[in-house]
């Protein structure tokens, strides 16, 4: 059978490293299977994010104009693309949509929300409302981590789609740390709660809790005040980009923490669980989902007291106990986001 094309626009690894380009990478990886993938990069520095500049706007000409000589040059059968939160990345999404649509008009669309809280920004204001219906109007599939993301009055329901995240896990041996390590693996951010964990660990200091971060920085505001809470017990390090070397420190740190003030479905969870590695998070977005009602290591956002607390629940562990909510991850891991069912669900999204 003949390949069919596929024109993706979006973020990749390894110049964007974060979970929205590793859910695309592992999305485009399947369906190169049966695809031919011609792929426009767009590319943000994180120091960027949220902030007025003018290569944002030069850059999105470039990216305009490829998806229009490609669009030409090429027959597709669906172009994918993600859906960013904000007035102007509705409008960065729709243009190349709508140049690509001129040249290929029978082609499907796909747009990918990787976000928990579209329906606030939907609700927020009538010029988020009135963009996102117009390029829901032009798509044939709305994807959606979760239905607890769907907002159901939103037109087009019948559109909506979902699909769950998966990873490629590199597993390594699976034993059950005796340290006392907490593990923060995220950008460096006051939404991923970075400040309220670092409190969190200068309270249980007496306890011998202590802290290995890795992330990066996104601006000098939040570097000043997590460098002021440093502590012998806290280690600041970079980012981690070699896959390998990210498995080993989850799964040698006893717990990784991720106490964020919002979610959509964190795929740093999902490697965790994979691993066997306890967890803590924030009982926001998808999480409690992707943990299980029975599942005791969730925290309120927001709340260094609920945070500690749950911190010092993991630290009275007995080894039997550790050992038993090790397992009940991974199977859950096993059970919810394999590889399997998420390539099953990718697939009745996009049928060659």
């Amino acid at each position: 059978m003949q390949k069919k094309r596929l024109l993706f626009f979006g973020e990749l690894p390894p110049r964007s490293i974060h979970g929205v380009p590793i859910s695309n990478q592992v999305n485009l990886s399947m369906l190169a299977e049966n695809y031919i993938i011609d792929i426009v990069e767009e590319h943000i520095d994180l120091i960027e994010y949220n902030r007025f500049s003018l290569n944002k706007y030069f850059a999105f000409l470039r990216y305009c104009r490829q998806v229009l000589l490609l669009a030409i040059r090429h027959k597709y059968h669906y172009y994918y693309a993600t859906f960013s939160l904000s007035f102007v990345g509705c409008f960065k999404s729709s243009v190349p949509i709508l140049l690509f649509k001129i040249f290929n008009p029978k082609a499907r669309v796909v747009v990918h929300i990787h976000r928990g809280d579209f329906h606030l920004f939907y609700k927020r204001k009538l010029l988020h409302r009135l963009a996102s219906r117009i390029i829901f109007g032009l798509a044939e599939h709305i994807v959606f981590l979760s239905d607890k993301f769907i907002y159901k009055q939103l037109p087009y329901s019948h559109k909506y789609v979902v699909l769950p995240n998966t990873i490629f896990p590199i597993l390594p041996e699976n034993t059950i740390p005796v340290n006392k390590r907490f593990l923060f693996l995220s950008n460096y951010i006051f939404e991923k709660g970075i400040l309220e964990f670092l409190e969190a660990i200068h309270q249980l200091s007496d306890q011998g809790a202590s802290a290995r971060c890795f992330g990066q920085f996104t601006s000098e505001e939040i570097k000043s005040k997590v460098r002021r809470m440093l502590s012998p017990s806290v280690e600041l390090n970079e980012l981690i980009e070699d896959e390998h070397r990210k498995y080993k420190e989850i799964a040698s740190a006893m717990c990784l923490v991720l106490p964020s003030h919002n979610e959509g479905q964190p795929l740093v969870l999902l490697e965790a669980m994979a691993a066997g590695t306890l967890v803590i998070a924030s009982n926001v977005g998808a999480i409690p989902d992707m943990l299980g009602q029975e599942y005791p290591f969730t925290t309120q956002a927001k709340s260094v007291e609920s945070l500690r607390e749950t911190m010092l629940k993991v630290l009275a562990l007995q080894p039997e106990e550790r050992t038993y909510w090790s397992d009940y991850l991974q199977k859950r891991f096993q059970h919810y986001f394999s590889q399997e069912s998420h390539k099953a669900s990718l697939y009745a999204i996009f049928k060659p």
